[in-house]
C-alpha cells in the first residue's frame, strides 16, 4: 500500500528476467570493496561496467553536504534538519510490514500467512513505513545534497530529463528523474526485485547498515514459479504449496553484502535483490542507463513487446483497422431492416 504524507521526524512492480542470449554477469561469492580514491572511472568501466559486476565503494559520501547536515554528531538520522528545511514536503510511503507482492496469488498467500502468525501469537504488527522514491533533486534543486560520483556519472537516463527543463510542480510527488532519497527505520526493506528498465543503479548511505542480497542475473530463472512467468516476492517467502520449485537452488547463489555509512553499491543491470534497513537509514540513490547496459533495456522492451503481443493474439483479428467491427455491422443492418 502506498499513500501520500507530508514528510515528518519519524519517516517500481517486478520486470521478467532478462531476455535469453543476454551475456551472463561474472560469478562471484562475494563482491569487492575499494575506496573511492581508488577507483577511476577507466577502472570502473573495465572491472565492473563492462561485465555487470558488483562493487561496493567505500568513502562515497565524503565532502557531501548530506553527510554533514542529515547527520547528528552521534551518527543518527538529524529529522531536526529534515524537518526544518524539507518539513513541507510529499513524498510517498509504503508498509514495508507487508511485502510488496506482483500479483494477486501473492498478495492472497501472504494474507494468509499473516492470518496464520496473528492466531497463533495473539499479536497484529503494525505498519513500517518506508519513505522510498522521495524526488530531492527535483523538488529543491538549490539544495545540493550531494554530488554524483565521478564514476557514476556516465548517465543517459538523468541527463534527457535534466535536458527536458521542465520543472515540476512544487508538491508533485510524481517526477520523471531516476534520482531519489529513501528514508526508512530499522527493520524497513525493500522486497524481491530487479531496478526499472534494467538500468544499473548507486545507493550510497549517509546514514545507517544496509543488508543487502543480490542474486546475478543468469540464476533470475530460478525465481519463477512453476509457469515460468511470475517471480517470487522474497528470496526466503513460505512456499508451501510447492509453487516456486527452484527457490531454494537460487537461495544458493545468493550475494550478501552489507553496507555501511559512507559506502556506495554499484547494482548491475538484472541483479535481483532486497535490501533491509538494519539500522534506521537514509540513503541517496540512482537508476541510469548508458552504452554499458543499454542493450538490457532494449531487451526487456523487446521481450515485453512480444509479452504484450501474445496476450491480445486471441483478439488480434478484432482490432485490425481495416476490418469493420461486427458490432457496428449488425447494428448496420438492423437500421436497413426498418
Amino acid at each position: 500500500m502506498c499513500v501520500q504524507v507530508v514528510l515528518t521526524a519519524g519517516d517500481s512492480g517486478a520486470p521478467p528476467p532478462a531476455e535469453p542470449g543476454l551475456a551472463p554477469a561474472a560469478e562471484t561469492s562475494s563482491i569487492p570493496r575499494l575506496p573511492a580514491s581508488e577507483l577511476s572511472y577507466a577502472r570502473f568501466c573495465l572491472e565492473f561496467m563492462e561485465p555487470n559486476a558488483p562493487v561496493l565503494v567505500e568513502g562515497a559520501t565524503e565532502g557531501w553536504r548530506a553527510a554533514v547536515d542529515w547527520v547528528t554528531p552521534c551518527g543518527a538520522i538529524d529529522f531536526d534538519f529534515l524537518r526544518q528545511h524539507f518539513g513541507h514536503a510529499q513524498v510517498m510511503v509504503t508498509d514495508t510490514a507487508r511485502c510488496e507482492c506482483h500479483n494477486q496469488q501473492q498478495q492472497q498467500q501472504q494474507e494468509e500467512e499473516e492470518e496464520t502468525r496473528a492466531s497463533s501469537t495473539l499479536l497484529t504488527p503494525g505498519p513500517l513505513w518506508y519513505c522510498k522514491d522521495w524526488h530531492l533533486a527535483a523538488f529543491d534543486p538549490q539544495y545540493q545534497a550531494y554530488r554524483c560520483p565521478s564514476f557514476f556519472f556516465d548517465d543517459w537516463l538523468n541527463e534527457l530529463y535534466d535536458a527536458r527543463e521542465q520543472p515540476q510542480p512544487q508538491h508533485d510527488v510524481r517526477t520523471a528523474d531516476y534520482r531519489f532519497v529513501y528514508l526508512g527505520a530499522k527493520g524497513t526493506s525493500t522486497s524481491l526485485h530487479s531496478d526499472v528498465l534494467r538500468s544499473f543503479s548507486w545507493s550510497a548511505n549517509v546514514v545507517g547498515c544496509k543488508l543487502w542480497r543480490l542474486l546475478p542475473p543468469q540464476y533470475s530463472h530460478l525465481l519463477l514459479d512453476l509457469h515460468g512467468r511470475i517471480p517470487a516476492w522474497d528470496f526466503f517467502a513460505e512456499d508451501l504449496e510447492g509453487l516456486y520449485p527452484r527457490l531454494e537452488e537460487a537461495r544458493s547463489h545468493i550475494v550478501t553484502v552489507v553496507q555501511h555509512p559512507g559506502d556506495a553499491i554499484f547494482v548491475p543491470s538484472g541483479w535481483w535483490h532486497t535490501v533491509e534497513n538494519v539500522d534506521d537509514c537514509i540513503s541517496i540513490n540512482h537508476n541510469w542507463l548508458n552504452g554499458h547496459n543499454v542493450h538490457w533495456t532494449w531487451a526487456l522492451l523487446r521481450l515485453e513487446r512480444r509479452q504484450a503481443e501474445e496476450g491480445i493474439e486471441d483478439c488480434r483479428e478484432l482490432c485490425r483497422q481495416d476490418r469493420p467491427s461486427p458490432f457496428f455491422r449488425k447494428l448496420g443492418h438492423f437500421g436497413r431492416g426498418r
